[in-house]
């Protein structure tokens, strides 16, 4: 089996240190599973950017997985059973679309608009569905800023293609059919032998 990480353990280890024995046991275990999210949230976006940076998609990656992770706290979403798989599959689900979106930067400016509006009216009406209108109002604010910014400067184009799709895997993951295929995913890696 393969294990990239504990990162529980590392996180127990440092709360454990004599520095937070002064601390009650309730906040020390929700600080160390704060840590632990933080951390494994640092290990993933560095493994994903060491990737994308050698297959020259570093630049279309970032934009997704920040935006993937402002989606986090509004969009519940499905998570594999443990840091490994999840960082492996975060790496997968993420420099995926980073690599076509690396081939569309080279169409014209016209087809990568057409997209964007396809990618934002899929969003709108997924989260609709979905009934999350925390998630709709930020997303909302998210397009009218990258409205702005399209008429600031129409060379970011690329980049709102990036961020609309970082939006999309984040929101698919939380309908049913994104939670079944993440299901399967963590199965498929568990299978394959990754702790």
């Amino acid at each position: 089996m393969i294990k990239i990480i504990n990162i529980e353990k590392i996180s127990q280890k440092i709360f454990n240190l004599d520095t937070f024995s002064h601390i009650d046991e309730t906040r020390r275990l929700k600080a160390q599973y704060g840590f632990s999210i933080v951390l494994g949230i640092i290990i993933e976006f560095f493994m994903a950017s060491i990737i994308s940076y050698f297959l020259g998609t570093f630049k279309y990656l970032w934009p997704m997985m920040i935006i993937g992770l402002i989606f986090k706290g509004s969009i519940k979403s499905q998570h594999c059973t443990s840091f490994s798989r999840c960082a492996i599959f975060t790496c997968i689900y993420f420099i995926g679309p980073s690599l076509i979106i690396k081939y569309l930067h080279d169409f014209h400016g016209y087809i990568i608009s057409t997209i964007i509006m396809m990618v934002c009216m899929l969003n709108i009406l997924i989260l609709v569905i979905q009934k999350n209108i925390k998630g709709l109002k930020l997303i909302i604010l998210l397009y009218i800023i990258m409205i702005f910014i399209y008429f600031i400067n129409e060379s970011f184009l690329i980049y709102m293609l990036s961020i609309d799709i970082g939006c999309l895997l984040r929101i698919f993951s939380c309908t049913e059919m994104g939670k079944i295929f993440v299901v399967f995913c963590d199965d498929l890696l568990t299978q394959i032998g990754i702790k």
